[in-house]
C-alpha cells in the first residue's frame, strides 16, 4: 500500500455503507443532473449530441469563441474559463449517465464499494497512451489524486478524499482504502481530470498540458485564443471526427455574436440572454439553453455586521427581493427563481423550498420592525457583471425602508474579500456547486460551505445536519435534505436569487458536440457536415 501525503483539514464528513447497488441508486438520488455524457463507450457512428444525428463526417476545425480568456494555469480545477477544452485534452475515472442517472465509464471500466463504505475498486481502461505516447497506467491514478489533495490551491472536492489512507496497485485495479466511509467518490471522480506526472510543471505553470483525451494540446496565446489538434491515439476507436479546435477570447458579446453571425466562427459560448434572442429565431443557427442550472446568483450577508447580524432583517432581505424581476430583466426569463440553493436538476430541489421567500413587503416589513431600531446604512457589493443585481436589490431594500450604499468592487477587491471573508455588508455573485449532491454545496461552494463561509456564519446544527445528510442512506436521504434545506432558508445567512444556464449559439452545421453535469463541453462526438 501507498501511503498518500498529508491531506488538508476538511471537515468532510463520514459515509454510510453502501453495497454497489446502493452507490447507484445513491447516484441517482444525489449524484447525477440531466446533461449531456461524452465519455461511454459507444463506437458507433451517428451518436447523438447537439445539433442533430446523422453519419459524422471526418475532418475540419470547429472554431469557437468564448467570452473569457482561457486560464490554463488552473486546469486542475473547472471553472467557467476553461469549460472549452478542459476535458477536449483531459479525462475522467468515471462520468454518469443522464438518463440512468449511474455511474458510467472512463478511464475506470468498473468500480466497486466495499459493503462497509471504506474501500473502493477501480479497474482502469487498458490500451490508453498520454499524449506523449506512454501508456497511462495505475501510477497515474495515484499521481493523480496526490496532486488533487495536496496542490494549492486543492482540487475543488479534494474534501472527499480526507479519510484516504492509502492506494493499492496491482496491474490495471486500484483500491482507495479510507479509515471512514466516503462520501461523494463518483462525484469527485468525474470531476477530477486525470494528469500526466512527466508534464507536471508544464501543467502546473499552464505551458504544458498532456492528458488522454480526445484533442491534444497545441498552443495558447494570451488575449487572443487556444489551438487543439486530434489526437491520432485515442483510445475511442475513430474519435475524434474532427482535426481540431481553434477557441478564441472575444470578450465583448456583442462582437462575439457579430463573429458568429458573419462565420468567423462556428460556435459562440455563454451568450447574455439578450444576446440569445437576438439569434434564436434565425434558421441559420442553432441555440442551446443547458439544463443543468449548474450556476445560482446569490445574495450572501456578512452575519457579523450590524444590522445583518440580526436574522429577522436577513429574512426580511429576503422577502423583500424581487426574484422575478430579477429573473425578467437580466436573464430574459430564461432562470429559474429560487432562495433554495438546489438546482431544479438535483435530488435537493422541492418547489416549496424555490418559493420560500416570496416576494412579501408586508412580511418583510414586519420583520423590520421586529428586529428592533436600525441605525446603520447596508452596504451592497457586487463585480461589475452583477451590477445591475445589486441596483434592484437596494431598490427592494429601500421599499422596506433599509438604507444601501452599492459599491462596485474590482477583481482584486473580489479577491481580498474572498481571502478575508471581510465583505461589508451584502455580497451578489454566482455560486455552483448545486447540480448534484446538495452535501458538495455545503462542503465545497465557498459561500455556504460548513466551515468558514464567506459570510462568517457558523453553527453547530449546521455541521450536524451536514453530517446527517451524508451519513443518510438513500431511504434517509429526503429528511436530512429538507432538514439541511429548512436550516438554510431560515437563518439567511446566504440564499439564492435565481439559477440560471449557459446559452451557446452554432452554426446549423456543427453536430455531436455535448456537455456534463459539470457544464463542461464535450467534443469527442462532434463533427462539420
Amino acid at each position: 500500500m501507498r501511503l498518500i501525503r498529508q491531506q488538508p483539514a476538511f471537515s468532510a464528513p463520514a459515509w454510510s455503507r453502501p453495497s454497489r447497488r446502493e452507490v447507484l441508486k445513491w447516484g441517482a438520488l444525489t449524484g447525477a443532473a440531466v446533461g449531456l455524457v461524452g465519455c461511454g463507450t459507444d463506437d458507433e457512428p451517428g451518436a447523438q449530441g447537439q445539433g442533430g444525428s446523422g453519419t459524422p463526417k471526418p475532418g475540419g476545425t470547429l472554431t469557437i469563441a468564448q467570452p473569457a480568456e482561457a486560464n490554463p494555469a488552473q486546469a486542475l480545477n473547472q471553472n467557467i474559463a476553461n469549460q472549452s477544452w478542459r476535458r477536449a485534452v483531459y479525462d475522467c475515472l468515471v462520468d454518469y449517465d443522464p438518463e440512468r442517472r449511474e455511474v458510467v465509464e472512463g478511464l475506470a471500466t468498473s468500480w466497486e464499494t466495499s459493503a462497509d463504505g471504506r474501500q473502493v475498486v477501480l479497474t482502469l481502461r487498458e490500451g490508453v497512451s498520454w499524449h506523449s505516447g506512454r501508456p497511462f497506467g495505475a501510477d497515474d491514478v495515484e499521481f493523480t489524486i496526490d496532486t488533487a489533495i495536496n496542490s494549492t490551491p486543492s482540487f475543488q472536492l479534494a474534501w472527499v478524499f480526507r479519510n484516504l489512507q492509502g492506494i493499492d496497485m496491482s496491474g490495471t485495479t486500484v483500491t482507495l482504502d479510507f479509515s471512514e466511509p466516503v462520501t461523494s467518490i463518483y462525484d469527485a471522480l468525474s470531476l477530477m481530470t486525470v494528469i500526466d506526472r512527466e508534464s507536471h510543471d508544464g501543467f502546473v505553470d499552464g505551458t504544458a498540458h498532456v492528458g488522454t483525451g480526445p484533442f491534444v494540446w497545441g498552443s495558447f496565446a494570451p488575449g487572443t485564443g487556444i489551438t487543439l489538434r486530434r489526437n491520432d491515439n485515442y483510445w475511442r476507436g475513430g474519435r475524434p471526427y474532427l482535426d481540431g479546435l481553434e477557441i478564441r477570447f472575444i470578450t465583448r458579446s456583442e462582437a462575439l455574436v457579430s463573429a458568429v453571425r458573419s462565420d468567423q466562427v462556428d460556435m459562440g459560448l455563454n451568450l447574455l440572454p439578450l444576446d440569445r434572442r437576438t439569434v434564436e429565431g434565425d434558421e441559420r443557427f442553432d441555440v442551446v439553453a443547458y439544463n443543468t442550472y449548474g450556476a445560482a446568483l446569490y445574495v450572501g450577508a456578512n452575519v457579523e455586521v450590524e444590522p445583518l447580524n440580526r436574522k429577522e432583517i436577513r429574512q426580511a432581505i429576503h422577502y423583500a427581493i424581487d426574484r422575478q424581476r430579477i429573473n425578467d430583466e437580466l436573464y430574459q426569463g430564461q432562470g429559474k427563481v429560487s432562495a433554495a440553493p438546489w438546482s431544479p436538476t438535483s435530488s435537493g430541489y422541492d418547489e416549496k423550498w424555490a418559493q420560500a421567500y416570496s416576494r412579501d413587503l408586508d412580511k418583510a416589513k414586519s420583520l423590520v420592525a421586529a428586529a428592533g431600531p436600525i441605525g446603520e446604512v447596508i452596504v451592497v457589493e457586487a463585480g461589475a457583471a452583477q451590477s445591475r443585481a445589486a441596483e434592484i436589490v437596494a431598490f427592494n431594500l429601500s421599499e422596506i425602508g433599509l438604507e444601501t450604499d452599492i459599491q462596485i468592487l474590482e477583481p482584486a477587491l473580489i479577491t481580498e474579500r474572498f481571502q478575508s471573508r471581510s465583505f461589508a455588508g451584502l455580497y451578489l455573485a454566482f455560486h455552483g456547486w448545486n447540480t448534484l449532491s446538495p452535501i458538495n454545496v455545503v462542503y465545497s461552494a465557498a459561500p455556504m460551505r460548513v466551515e468558514n463561509n464567506l459570510f462568517r456564519f457558523a453553527s453547530d446544527e449546521y455541521a450536524h445536519l451536514a453530517t446527517e445528510l451524508a451519513t443518510a442512506d438513500p431511504a434517509g436521504a429526503p429528511a436530512a435534505i429538507e432538514a439541511l434545506t429548512e436550516l438554510i432558508l431560515d437563518e439567511a445567512f446566504c440564499l439564492d436569487v435565481v439559477h440560471t444556464s449557459n446559452n451557446v449559439v452554432s452554426q446549423q452545421n456543427v453536430h455531436g458536440w455535448s456537455y456534463n453535469v459539470w457544464d463542461e463541453m464535450l467534443f469527442a462526438d462532434a463533427w462539420k457536415s
